[in-house]
C-alpha cells in the first residue's frame, strides 16, 4: 500500500464533536449574505423601483465579507476538531508489526514437484520476506509433531537468515503436523501487543480438526498460511476456503513475488488498522497546518470596504 493510501485510510479526526459546530458557521455567512444584498430603504422603495434608483459599482470584488466568513468558519472547525493521520512515535509499540514466521519441517517439504524441492522454494520465500521487512521485528520458528523457537524477536535479517539456512526436517524431534502448537507459542512470543504470524508449509490436510476452535491466537494476532506446492487449482481453493474458515488467510505459491508482497501488504494493513483501534497510541495533531490559512482569511479583513451588516 502506497504512503497516500495508508494516510487516507488512517484519516480522522481527535475531536470530531467540533464538526458540529460547521453547519452554525455556514448558517450565520448566509445570513451575513442575504445583509449585504438588502437594503434599508426595501421597507419604503417598490422593489422594481429600488433597483433602478441604486448605483451599483461597475466591477465588485468576488471576496465579500460574507464569503470570508464562510471559509473562515471552516478553517476554523477543521483546525480545533484536530484532523490526524499520523502517529506518534511509541517506546511500547512498533509502527511495524512484529511478525513470528513459522517453517514447517515435516517430510512432505522434501517433495519436487517444486523443483529442487518445497523446503527449497519455502526457505527462498521467508528470505524474500525478510528482506521486505527489514528493520522490523521478526521471529523464526519451526513445527512438525512440535514446535520450537529457532531465534526470538529481533531486527537483524543476517542473524535470521544463517539460521533459516540449515533448517531441515531433521531438526524437528517428533514427526506430525501440530500447527496449533506453533500458534500457542507463536502467540505467547508475540505477547499482549500482538502481530501476525505467518505459516510456511505445503498443506494443511493433514492436520485436524481444521475449524476455529483450535486457533486460539487473539484478536490482535493475525494468521496467514503461504502454501508451497505445485499449483492445483480445486484443491487449493478448497484449502483456502477451510482456513478461511478457521481465521486463517491463505495465499498460494507463485512463481514471482506477488505471493510475498501480498503477504507484506496484508500484514501491514492489518496491523495499521489494529493501531487505530488502540487506546494506548497516541496521533499527530495537524490541525495547526490551517492556522496559516486562517490567519491569512483574517488578515483580509483588513481591506478597505471589508464591513460586515449585522442588521
Amino acid at each position: 500500500m502506497s504512503e497516500f493510501g495508508l494516510a487516507l485510510e488512517q484519516f480522522h479526526f481527535l475531536r470530531p464533536y467540533w464538526l458540529l459546530t460547521l453547519p452554525v458557521g455556514l448558517m450565520i455567512a448566509w445570513l451575513l449574505r442575504r445583509g449585504e444584498q438588502r437594503s434599508d430603504w426595501q421597507e419604503f422603495i417598490a422593489p422594481a423601483l429600488l433597483d433602478a434608483l441604486m448605483t451599483r459599482p461597475e466591477t465588485k470584488s468576488r471576496v465579500t465579507p460574507a464569503l470570508l466568513v464562510s471559509l473562515l468558519s471552516i478553517c476554523w472547525v477543521l483546525t480545533v476538531s484536530g484532523p490526524t493521520w499520523q502517529r506518534l512515535p511509541s517506546p511500547l509499540v512498533d509502527d511495524t508489526a512484529p511478525l513470528v514466521v513459522g517453517l514447517y519441517l515435516g517430510e512432505s517439504m522434501l517433495k519436487e514437484d517444486l523443483k529442487p524441492s518445497r523446503l527449497v522454494h519455502a526457505k527462498q520465500k521467508i528470505a524474500s520476506l525478510l528482506e521486505h521487512r527489514r528493520g522490523a521485528p521478526t521471529a523464526l520458528m519451526v513445527y512438525a509433531g512440535s514446535s520450537h523457537t529457532v531465534l526470538p524477536l529481533t531486527e537483524d535479517v543476517a542473524v535470521l537468515a544463517s539460521y533459516l539456512e540449515g533448517l531441515e526436517p531433521r531438526v524437528v524431534p517428533k514427526t506430525g503436523h501440530r500447527l496449533d502448537l506453533l500458534l500457542d507459542d507463536a502467540n505467547e512470543l508475540l505477547g499482549m501487543n500482538g502481530g501476525a504470524v505467518v505459516v510456511v508449509g505445503d498443506d494443511l490436510r493433514d492436520f485436524l480438526p481444521l475449524d476455529k476452535q483450535w486457533n486460539r491466537s487473539s484478536e490482535n494476532v493475525n494468521v496467514s498460511f503461504l502454501s508451497v506446492q505445485a499449483p492445483m487449482a480445486d484443491t487449493s481453493k478448497t484449502l483456502s476456503e477451510i482456513l478461511n474458515d478457521a481465521g486463517i488467510r491463505t495465499v498460494l505459491w507463485s512463481s514471482d513475488n506477488s505471493d510475498v508482497l501480498a503477504l507484506v501488504n496484508g500484514i501491514e494493513r492489518r496491523w495499521q488498522h489494529q493501531l487505530q483501534q488502540r487506546d494506548d497510541v497516541q496521533w499527530r495533531d495537524a490541525g495547526y497546518y490551517f492556522v496559516w490559512p486562517l490567519m491569512l482569511l483574517m488578515a483580509l479583513f483588513y481591506r478597505r470596504g471589508m464591513v460586515l451588516k449585522w442588521s
